[in-house]
């Protein structure tokens, strides 16, 4: 039990992802749209706290695809 809550003051990312699901289990492809991929790549990033660099070399494309899948989650560009 911690005692003393202001001696914590990081959680090393690490630690913080250690039991977050990896990305084979995330971004599985099952006759998905487009619009369904974006939101496993926008969960990926957002929930599992994965980078823009790791979902690209997974899915072997470039991060700037990856950043605008996200914003196409996002709602801040169109599909």
């Amino acid at each position: 039990m911690l005692t003393h809550k202001g001696d914590l003051k990081e959680i090393p990312r690490v630690q913080r992802y250690i039991t977050r699901l990896l990305l084979e289990e995330i971004l599985k492809w099952d006759n998905e749209t487009k619009g369904s991929k974006d939101k496993k790549i926008y969960e990926a990033y957002i929930r599992y706290g994965y980078t823009l660099r790791e979902i690209a070399e997974h899915l072997g494309v470039h991060y700037a695809t990856i950043s605008r899948a996200i914003k196409r989650v996002e709602g801040k560009i169109e599909m």
